[in-house]
C-alpha cells in the first residue's frame, strides 16, 4: 500500500482495480501489475496500492482478477468494486463452476475469489463496468479515480 484507507468497512468505498500486461509479445520483457485506488463516495481518495502478481499470471485478465482477489483479502465483505475488465465481469456472473472450471486460464485465481466468497461469487460480487452507460449513484464523476488505478498497475514496469 503507497495509501491505506484508515477503516476499509465505510460503507462509502469504491474500490476502482486494473491489472495491465507490459510486452505481451517478447517474453524476455513481459510483466503484470495491477493497481488499486480506493475512493470515498465525495471524490476523495484514500487508498492506493499496486502490486506485481506472482510468475504464473500471464494476462492482464488474470492479473485483473488477481486484484480482485487481493482487494477481497483487504475488506471483511465483498466492497463495491469497479473494472474495465469485460472478461471479470462476464467471469463473475457465469458463476463459481464456470470460473473455476480447468480448461479455463485464469481458473487457480478465479478459485481463490471463490474460496474468499465461500462459492457465492455471482451473488456476493459487487462489480461493476466502468462504461458510462452504467449508472449507479456511487459512480458519478468518478473517472479520475480509475485513471489512478490505472496509473498504479503500470509501476511494475518501473
Amino acid at each position: 500500500w503507497m495509501l491505506k484507507p484508515d477503516d476499509v468497512t465505510a460503507d462509502d468505498l469504491i474500490w476502482y482495480i486494473d491489472g495491465s500486461r507490459r510486452y505481451p509479445h517478447n517474453w524476455e520483457l513481459a510483466t503484470t501489475g495491477c493497481g488499486v485506488a480506493v475512493v470515498r463516495t465525495d471524490g476523495t481518495l484514500v487508498g492506493q496500492a499496486w502490486a506485481t502478481p506472482p510468475s504464473w499470471i500471464k494476462t492482464a485478465a488474470t492479473a485483473e482478477a488477481w486484484t480482485l482477489y487481493l482487494v477481497l483479502q483487504e475488506t471483511p465483505f465483498p466492497p463495491l468494486v469497479v473494472t474495465d475488465c469485460l472478461g471479470l465481469l462476464n467471469t463473475a456472473a457465469a458463476g463459481p463452476s464456470a470460473a473455476t472450471a480447468g480448461s479455463r486460464t485464469n481458473a487457480r485465481v478465479w478459485r481463490q475469489v471463490s474460496d474468499i466468497l465461500s462459492g457465492q461469487l455471482h451473488h456476493r460480487t459487487c462489480l461493476f463496468p466502468r462504461y458510462k452507460h452504467v449508472s449507479h449513484p456511487m459512480l458519478y464523476n468518478l473517472e479520475p479515480s480509475d485513471r489512478a488505478a490505472k496509473l498504479f498497475s503500470q509501476l511494475h514496469i518501473v
